[in-house]
């Protein structure tokens, strides 16, 4: 019998609780029933089995009502029930979830971001430069705060994409940041010569005016590193076939040959030349210098120009004859050309026992 009055009992309660969520809401104070003594919109015998204080509107002092939080599904009796650092109600103030302790799953509790970092809990790029917050802090050493730790237009998470340093702003030392050769020169950030010229990237953009994407600017078969040692030479116009020292020789060929396009070609320099070649025969080698010494000494020493002049002719002679013999077609040919120079400028007035 008894148990039959308690079920009854029960069932009616039940019934009571139901009609007051339907009709006045689920936590109406208003209800006879439902006696609210702190107001937190939350029945003291629904507390009671709750655990919560009923003389007390937020028994985990949290911000939150325990009716709030009974609503929200919170805890009602701890704080901070993630224990991630940050009240309930702050978590619901930063969007971020009251049960898990790293919302934005970035490796920083959500109270580490707000109080420690600085960072946003609920986003996990606080920066928004491509890498997790957790990662710039415990990893990389990046500022979670600034995309572009270095400030050299790049952004952190494009650095570590290009394997760059995020921490220097310019990774290969060639005069130019990371972020203009990506963006703006379109130059490797990691390669301080793109083109491989010679020429650092930053000296070509910054001093020279040449491309650091291509090893010969102006298209003249001269690559930009010779033509910027050459006072005479301009390695953005186009001069192959300027003869700037009026030696005779345009400057492709000395180019070619290696010999200097702004100064005109001298007996001396040509005697210079034939020593510093390799793989020639010695005996060939020393012929053409003492015919070389013969005609400068005559030229120069005496004044003897028509002597001098057959010295020269005859040292073309013997050049032919030993092509393709003791030196190769290429060599003589060089050879053969130098004194042919040196042969016009005297026979137009110019001087060849010393050099421009």
């Amino acid at each position: 019998m008894r148990t039959r009055v308690w079920l009854i009992t029960a069932a009616a309660m039940v019934a009571a609780l139901a009609v007051g969520f339907l009709t006045l809401g689920p936590f109406n104070a208003n209800a006879a029933t439902d006696v609210d003594s702190d107001g937190d919109g939350l029945a003291d015998w629904i507390e009671a089995e709750l655990g919560s204080d009923p003389l007390d509107p937020d028994t985990d002092d949290d911000g939150l009502t325990d009716g709030e939080e009974f609503s929200l599904g919170t805890n009602l009796l701890e704080a901070d029930q993630d224990n991630d650092g940050l009240g309930d109600r702050e978590e619901l103030q930063y969007g971020t979830w009251t049960w898990y302790p790293d919302t934005d799953l970035d490796g920083l509790l959500d109270g580490e971001e707000v109080y420690t970092y600085g960072t946003h809990p609920a986003y996990e790029d606080t920066d928004f430069d491509g890498l997790l917050d957790g990662r710039e802090l415990f990893i990389l050493g990046t500022d979670p705060l600034n995309s572009d730790s270095d400030g050299d237009g790049l952004e952190d998470g494009w650095e570590v994409g290009f394997t760059t340093d995020p921490f220097n702003p310019d990774s290969d030392g060639d005069g130019l940041l990371d972020g203009e050769e990506v963006f703006v020169y379109f130059t490797h950030p990691l390669y301080e010569d793109t083109d491989f010229d010679g020429l650092p990237d930053g000296d070509e953009v910054h001093i020279h005016g040449t491309s650091p994407l291509d090893a010969d600017t102006d298209g003249d078969t001269m690559p930009d590193s010779y033509e910027v040692t050459g006072a005479c030479l301009n390695p953005v116009t186009d001069d192959a076939l300027g003869d700037p020292d009026g030696d005779g020789l345009n400057n492709i060929y000395e180019s070619s040959i290696g010999t200097d396009p702004c100064s005109r070609e001298s007996l001396a320099s040509f005697i210079a030349f034939v020593s510093a070649l390799e793989d020639m025969p010695d005996p060939v080698k020393n012929n053409i210098l003492r015919r070389a010494a013969d005609a400068s000494h005559l030229l120069c020493d005496n004044g003897n120009t028509q002597g001098g002049l057959k010295k020269l002719e005859d040292l073309v002679t013997f050049i032919g004859t030993q092509s393709g013999k003791k030196m190769s077609p290429a060599v003589a040919d060089v050879l053969a050309v130098y004194v042919e120079s040196l042969v016009g400028q005297i026979e137009a007035g110019q001087d060849v026992c010393s050099s421009l």
